[in-house]
């Protein structure tokens, strides 16, 4: 069963998100944070194998949370989920250690099976879907 921590500061999105995962990951261990400083929190004291980050957040961005995040953990699988899809930031987020970047106009179904291929080790997956 995965731990899952969702960065997100739109509640129904961050709700809708868990029940999605939960029921494709058979997991009901999913936390959500609301802003970045918090994520930094849960992501220290839930210590999850997976990470969705919003990038545009309340009290700390996602980029600076990311760097944050990745300065003391490099196992946590790091996916950033953003309605933002400038080249700029997508190359950011992959510089400062995110695992894939991910346009949140991504169907879920899509979204689970590529989630699922970075668990399962899939090599040469694309870094950015939209």
């Amino acid at each position: 069963m995965k731990k899952i921590l969702i960065a997100e500061d739109h509640r129904l999105s961050a709700e809708l998100l868990s029940k999605y995962l939960g029921t494709s990951f058979k997991s009901n261990d999913i936390t959500i944070a609301s802003n970045g400083r918090e994520v930094i929190e849960l992501v220290d004291k839930c210590n999850p194998d997976l990470l969705l980050l919003d990038l545009n957040m309340p009290e700390m961005d996602g980029i600076r949370a990311l760097r944050k995040i990745r300065s003391s953990n490099t196992k946590i699988k790091i996916v950033i989920l953003s309605a933002m899809n400038d080249s700029w930031l997508i190359d950011e987020a992959k510089q400062y250690g995110a695992d894939l970047y991910i346009s949140k106009t991504f169907n879920f179904r899509n979204l689970v099976s590529v989630i699922d291929g970075l668990f399962s080790g899939v090599k040469n997956l694309p870094f950015a879907y939209s």
